[in-house]
């Protein structure tokens, strides 16, 4: 990634700075973005707990593949098993209810349209 302000890249010019980014400032970027992400907002920190749930399940699928399905579902080290698992699907079931209770109560576009 270039340096992107003209201060940067006057300095990287002069040499006094490198022409680009190493890597490690994009990662941490990054994980800042995060942070502040899951601070903000209460589906921000949702998004993001869902995301790591995601990824746990996919990690867990690949490496109990081989298991007999009874004990990959009852496993602790089951992530759809965890107590915060299941809180977060209960927040995200109620969360959709809600939202789908505001759609059926607003009009519809097209309703506007023949009245």
């Amino acid at each position: 990634m270039p340096c992107s302000t003209p201060f940067l890249t006057s300095l990287s010019i002069r040499g006094a700075y490198p022409a680009k980014m190493p890597w490690w400032t994009t990662n941490l970027k990054l994980l800042t973005a995060i942070v502040e992400s899951i601070l903000w907002s209460e589906e921000s920190y949702t998004r993001f707990l869902q995301c790591g749930f995601d990824a746990a399940i996919e990690l867990f699928d690949i490496s109990s593949q081989n298991w007999e399905f009874e004990e990959s579902m009852s496993s602790r080290h089951n992530p759809r098993n965890w107590d915060k698992y299941k809180q977060l699907q209960k927040r995200l079931l109620s969360l959709n209810t809600e939202e789908n209770r505001d759609l059926k109560y607003s009009p519809s576009w097209s309703d506007s349209i023949q009245r």
